[in-house]
């Protein structure tokens, strides 16, 4: 029998690639032996995420050494320093100040000599002191490797918002609610930006000091050309034409995501955005039909003349999340223009958090063929309807529902009946999604020798730091 030692080089590597995100998995094959370990730790140490949880007490003792669980202080070691290629800061940092809190300088050190392969870069902490990245962002201004990045307030008042501007051969930017100071040098470093380098700009969260005049000052030549993705937050300051008339700019835009907000004018400027393929929305809770009329109508003028493939709408107020709470108002209008529209091209749906009508549903199923993953929610009827059309999507890999109007203790899927479906169903059909409850097939095999398709919960297998 061949030993792991003997095992060829290039077979691990496209074996461990297939547990490229799943850490536990790796994290366990790295224990192996020797090879395993040196292969899996470039795996590992790829991405590096630190999201401390929320503390409700200040420990005193705390001196920024990062005892929480994560690879950061690991990544540091001149062993793996040099595999990491993205750096993910999140939650919630100290905010005590240095040198009571000495996290600030191990990330300038570690940025600044230590990762030096690194391509993207992730600083939205919710909590943190003010000067924990100012450094950092000193020594990011002067890396030629980085491609992709995202900061918040954290990173773009006014004292640190010339260090952000002065980097460049940026792919991908990403600002989550901006502040006056980042949006008065953003035009000028879009323009430098968008000569180099610059296809995605997202900007997300509150976006309240974005006026109809900022957001003119975005539009630039080399930037029309070239931007691919863009995302917009929200603004009580932009009307729907404001937005659309911005939109129409960008004739190139492939990927789109906004923020909608109920207005009682509706639009009257025409968009068309042909090369169109994946919009996404968020709104808050819609208490009224004419709110939700006015959405779906809204989301047409945006899809009508593209090749849409990827449709989602997210309701982020909270209350809703659960898609079991508020009134249960259709979203028949958009799932009909899909259905009309779009239905050779549709191939992601995720209406996880809208009501979709029986009607609506046996008009999506029967039409959009080429799906391959759909997410409603709908009544307890749904998963009927679904077991009776589901055949015909030949490209289905993941289905999911969320059950209006039932309990959900008396609303169950057993193990058989998800086995059977998958069996039954379309060849790639191996996750379902119910109420919550991910199921995920897959074959087998039995210590008999026989090759069977079981069913199983799925339960991510994750290291403390991978949160969902």
């Amino acid at each position: 029998m061949a030993k792991f030692e003997d095992l060829n080089h290039d077979l691990l590597v496209n074996i461990l690639d297939i547990f490229r995100d799943d850490y536990g998995a790796l994290y366990n094959c790295s224990l192996v032996c020797k090879q395993f370990n040196i292969l899996t730790s470039r795996l590992l140490y790829r991405r590096v995420v630190l999201s401390p949880p929320f503390s409700p007490v200040l420990n005193l003792r705390d001196r920024g050494t990062l005892t929480e669980p994560s690879q950061f202080t690991s990544a540091c070691l001149p062993k793996y320093a040099s595999l990491v290629e993205e750096l993910r800061i999140s939650g919630f940092l100290s905010p005590r100040p240095p040198p009571l809190n000495v996290f600030s300088t191990t990330l300038f050190n570690a940025v600044r000599a230590a990762f030096c392969r690194l391509r993207v870069v992730e600083l939205t902490p919710n909590t943190y002191h003010e000067d924990v990245f100012t450094q950092t962002l000193q020594a990011l201004g002067d890396t030629s490797t980085l491609r992709d990045l995202a900061v918040n307030s954290s990173c773009t008042d006014a004292p640190r918002a010339p260090l952000i501007t002065r980097i460049g051969h940026l792919e991908r930017l990403e600002l989550w609610d901006p502040t006056r100071a980042m949006l008065e040098l953003l035009p000028e470093w879009l323009q430098r930006l968008s000569s180099e380098t610059l296809t995605e700009l997202h900007i997300k969260g509150n976006c309240g000091s974005i006026t109809p005049g900022v957001l003119t000052g975005f539009i630039s030549s080399p930037l029309q050309h070239r931007l691919r993705a863009l995302s917009l937050g929200l603004s009580y300051s932009l009307t729907h034409d404001h937005v659309f008339t911005f939109l129409g700019s960008f004739p190139q835009l492939e990927e789109l995501e906004l923020r909608y907000y109920w207005q009682l004018k509706e639009p009257t400027v025409r968009l068309t955005l042909s090369q169109l393929r994946k919009f996404t929305v968020l709104y808050a809770g819609t208490q009224a039909k004419r709110e939700v009329l006015g959405l779906c109508k809204w989301m047409r003028k945006v899809v009508s003349s593209s090749p849409l493939e990827d449709l989602t709408v997210i309701c982020d107020d909270g209350n809703n999340d659960d898609g079991n709470t508020g009134p249960n108002i259709s979203f028949d209008s958009i799932v009909d223009h899909l259905s009309k529209k779009h239905a050779k091209t549709l191939r992601f749906l995720d209406l996880r958090s809208s009501y979709v009508g029986t009607t609506a549903l046996k008009a999506l199923l029967s039409t959009c063929l080429n799906v391959e993953v759909i997410y409603v929610s709908a009544s307890k009827d749904a998963l009927t309807i679904f077991e009776q059309l589901y055949g015909q999507l030949m490209n289905l890999r993941m289905a999911g529902f969320k059950v209006r109007n039932v309990k959900r203790n008396k609303y169950k899927f057993d193990r058989d009946r998800v086995r059977n479906l998958m069996m039954a169903g379309p060849p790639a059909f191996r996750k379902l999604i119910v109420n919550g409850t991910v199921w995920k097939g897959s074959w087998t095999t039995e210590p008999d020798g026989n090759v069977v398709f079981s069913v199983e919960i799925y339960r991510p297998n994750k290291l403390p730091w991978e949160r969902e």
